[in-house]
């Protein structure tokens, strides 16, 4: 389990946009993405989590 904290979640998400972008990231790239930065490879185990996660890449995605 990771110790990462709220904080340091919202800042990934708010990189997001710029990974997205850069990379191409689909949902799944994206999802591993913030995994890794976060150290918590199960977040979507978490509701909240994923649901913010799931919004943050879909205004990602539709930025254009």
């Amino acid at each position: 389990m990771s110790s990462f904290t709220y904080s340091e979640f919202q800042e990934v998400l708010n990189q997001l946009p710029s990974f997205v972008e850069d990379f191409g990231a689909d949902l799944d790239f994206a999802y591993d993405w913030v995994a890794d930065q976060i150290g918590f490879p199960t977040f979507a185990s978490n509701d909240a989590l994923y649901d913010q996660f799931y919004l943050a890449y879909q205004n990602a995605v539709t930025l254009d």
